[in-house]
C-alpha cells in the first residue's frame, strides 16, 4: 500500500479511482490498511511494535499524521529492499539517538511542510541515521553528521527552539497540557522496558514472550526462562544473537 500525499492543496480535485461498483476495491483497500498497521504496531509476527510515542507524538504529546506516514513509508521501502534485520540490527542505538534529539522522529513541517516534501527528506534523514549506525560510527558522529548536513542543519535550530519552549511559562499559572505530557514522556520514555534482543523501545499492544533458551533446545516454560520481546525480533531470530544489533 502506497502513502498517499493528501495534505498537497490543489485547486481541482480529480478523482482519480475507477468506480467501485461492488465495494471489493474498498474493502482490499481497508484489508492493506489494517496491515499496515499491523506492521508498524501489534503482537502479529511480521510487528516491528514500534512505541507510538517515540515515532508518532511530538514532545508535547500531540499526534503527528505526518510522522506516521513519514515513518510507514520509511519501514515499507526497508522491506522491500530487505533492510529490515539490518534496522534490527541497530534499533536500540536508533530509537536511543531520537529519544536524545527528539526532533530527529518529528518532521518539521513549519520548515518542511507535511506531505511528500517532508516524506521524501524524512526517509533520507532515517536512511542515513541507519547506514552511518549500521558503519559503526557512535552515535554522537551520526548526529553531528546529519546535522552537518545542509539539508538537516535546521535539526539543531529545531532543538534549541524544542529546549527553550521547554523553559517558557507565566508565573502563578497552571501547565498546559503540552507541558504536562511532555514533562510524562521525559520521564516515561527513557525507563521503558526494551526489548531483550534488540534494545529498542517495547510497548504493551506490541510485545510476545519468547524463550530465552529455546524450545527445541530444550529450553524450559518457567518464568524465569522468559523474556518480553518484538514480534518481528521474535521471527527474525533465526538471523540474530542475544544483543548482537544494538541493545543498550
Amino acid at each position: 500500500m502506497s502513502v498517499a500525499d493528501s495534505t498537497t492543496k490543489k485547486r481541482e480535485v480529480k478523482d482519480e479511482l475507477p468506480d467501485d461498483l461492488d465495494g471489493g476495491e474498498a474493502v482490499n483497500y481497508l484489508k492493506e490498511t489494517k496491515k499496515g498497521a499491523e506492521l508498524l504496531l501489534s503482537a502479529r509476527s511480521p510487528s516491528l511494535g514500534l512505541h507510538p510515542a517515540l515515532y508518532f507524538y511530538t514532545s508535547g504529546g500531540a499526534f503527528q499524521p505526518a510522522a506516521l506516514f513519514n515513518v510507514y513509508a520509511w519501514i515499507k521501502q526497508l522491506e522491500q529492499s530487505g533492510k529490515i534485520v539490518d534496522f534490527l540490527r541497530v534499533r536500540g542505538k536508533f530509537e536511543q539517538m531520537i529519544l536524545d534529539h527528539p526532533v530527529l522522529g518529528k518532521p518539521a513541517t513549519h520548515r518542511l511542510g507535511s506531505g511528500g516534501r517532508t516524506r521524501r527528506r524524512m526517509v533520507t534523514l532515517y536512511d542515513g541515521l541507519l547506514d552511518r549506525l549500521l558503519a559503526g560510527d557512535d552515535p554522537s558522529k551520526v548526529w553531528a553528521e546529519m546535522t552537518g548536513q545542509s539539508d538537516f542543519a535546521f535539526l539543531l535550530t529545531d532543538e534549541q527552539e524544542q529546549q527553550q519552549r521547554k523553559s517558557e511559562g507565566a508565573a502563578g499559572k497552571g501547565f498546559s497540557r503540552a507541558a504536562k505530557s511532555g514533562a510524562f514522556l521525559e520521564e516515561a520514555l527513557p525507563i521503558a522496558p526494551r526489548c531483550g534482543l534488540c534494545g529498542g523501545l517495547l510497548h504493551v499492544n506490541g510485545i510476545v514472550s519468547d524463550h530465552i533458551v529455546e524450545k527445541a533446545q530444550g529450553g524450559s516454560s518457567a518464568g524465569a526462562n522468559a523474556r518480553p520481546i518484538h514480534p518481528r525480533c521474535n521471527s527474525e531470530r533465526k538471523h540474530l544473537s542475544n544483543h548482537q544489533y544494538g541493545a543498550l
